[in-house]
């Protein structure tokens, strides 16, 4: 079963009735040996794995060999496995006992659901790792499973008064006991920075999350680090693709949208907030991002079901 570049995440509804999707944002697929092994080696299978993607599987039984871009994983019983980047991605093989459930999110979507800007920035701090593989512990694994079940049930139930907000809650209960997981594993030893760069890298960022409301200057963070704001978008571009100036706007970005969907907040309140000198130059630096008004972009979402 392989998976390679695709732009939708609604693109799973091919793969045999294996996802339950939500709103192009969210699928969530519980995968067993039957439904690898049932899909023939010609058929072509689109996985959203991409800069704007996200995936995380957990192996309830048995065991899988993975590979991604030639990089082999064996996972066995209770492995957790989170990919960040890549373009490919395939099942070797599976046992006869195979059990898993896979989420697939967006990664504006998980973004916006991860309130709390400190698990926000542990997150963050997985992007240069590309991939992370881990042993979680039966009580963890058992956790997960039942906020799979539980997600699984809230995208089920598109009838609900509060449809969205049972969705968003659910999601980030299941991220929270997940990071409560990752957090456990001998303190985020897997996060410790290994190289000079690596550890800007996270000085950064933890900057980033404290001042990104009132700071959209690179010389700002390049300065608290001691370095040049030259170097500093050097290091950042290498390590994560990205420039400083997009990690800066994206937050913003992100903030922006979470007020204007979440708040009764005015668009010049919203401005004041996020440090723009007006409301105009906010208009113009959403719409950019965007492609519509901050005004029409909270039309939108109120006109989401």
């Amino acid at each position: 079963m392989e998976w390679n570049n695709m732009e939708e995440i609604r693109d799973l509804d091919r793969f045999n009735g294996l996802f339950t999707l939500y709103d192009n944002v969210l699928g969530l697929a519980s995968l067993d040996a039957s439904s690898i092994n049932g899909q023939t080696e010609e058929a072509t299978y689109r996985f959203p794995f991409d800069s704007d993607k996200r995936m995380m599987l957990w192996v309830l039984t048995g065991e899988c060999s993975i590979r991604m871009e030639g990089i082999h994983y064996s996972l066995d019983s209770k492995d957790f496995l989170l990919m960040l980047s890549g373009n490919s991605f395939r099942f070797l093989s599976v046992s006869p006992d195979f059990k898993a459930q896979m989420i697939i999110a967006e990664k504006n979507y998980l973004d916006e659901c991860i309130s709390n800007k400190q698990i926000l920035s542990f997150f963050y701090q997985l992007l240069i790792k590309r991939a992370l593989q881990i042993s979680l512990t039966t009580e963890d694994i058992t956790l997960l499973e039942m906020d799979f079940i539980n997600l699984k049930k809230k995208i089920e139930s598109p009838n609900h008064s509060y449809y969205k907000e049972q969705v968003s809650v659910s999601f980030f209960s299941l991220l929270l006991d997940l990071f409560h997981s990752l957090d456990n594993r001998s303190k985020n030893s897997f996060l410790h920075p290994s190289t000079r760069k690596e550890e800007i890298f996270n000085k950064f960022l933890n900057l980033l999350m404290e001042n990104y409301k009132e700071q959209h200057e690179v010389a700002f963070y390049a300065n608290r680090l001691f370095i040049t704001s030259q170097y500093l978008t050097l290091i950042i571009k290498e390590l994560t693709g990205k420039t400083v100036n997009r990690w800066i706007d994206e937050n913003l970005i992100l903030e922006a949208r979470k007020l204007l969907k979440t708040t009764g907040a005015t668009v010049q309140q919203i401005a004041d907030e996020l440090n723009f000198s007006d409301q105009s130059t906010f208009g113009k630096f959403f719409k950019k991002h965007h492609g519509i008004s901050p005004i029409e972009y909270r039309r939108t979402q109120a006109r989401v079901v």
